[in-house]
């Protein structure tokens, strides 16, 4: 292994010792060389050096999204009274199947869409504060 590493380093060495001294300080005052700079005429004469694409975007129609409001106000007897009238399972309702009825709520479905309705019930468990004196 330390042959094979010393051998690749020797040949790395030969080969940057190709160019002679006077090449290397040649190629090196090549660079430090005063480079002639560009004057604010120059840009303006130039071309655009990038390209722009000019291409027309043909967008289809945009549908405005409708928006359907479900009410569930009561489930009895395994029909359901959606937006004021009684709807058992598999029965549409502005475009949705109704697919689950239970006691606390309804399972409406459409393409892969699912919405879920439930009944909320009422609190009357509020603390009334009287004014005392």
């Amino acid at each position: 292994m330390k042959k094979i590493l010393l051998i690749v380093s020797l040949l790395s060495i030969a080969l940057c010792a190709e160019f002679s001294m006077e090449e290397i300080e040649k190629m090196s005052s090549e660079i430090e060389s005063k480079r002639e700079k560009l004057k604010s005429n120059d840009f303006e004469s130039m071309e655009n050096p990038f390209v722009e694409l000019k291409t027309e975007a043909v967008r289809a129609p945009v549908k405005p999204k409708q928006v359907v409001n479900f009410v569930l106000h009561a489930v009895m007897n395994g029909k359901a009274h959606i937006n004021g009238d009684w709807r058992s399972v598999n029965d549409i309702v502005s475009g949705y199947t109704v697919k689950y009825i239970d006691k606390d709520g309804v399972v409406l479905g459409k393409n892969n869409i699912i919405k879920k309705l439930h009944i909320y019930k009422k609190r009357d468990n509020f603390i009334n504060l009287k004014e005392g004196k």
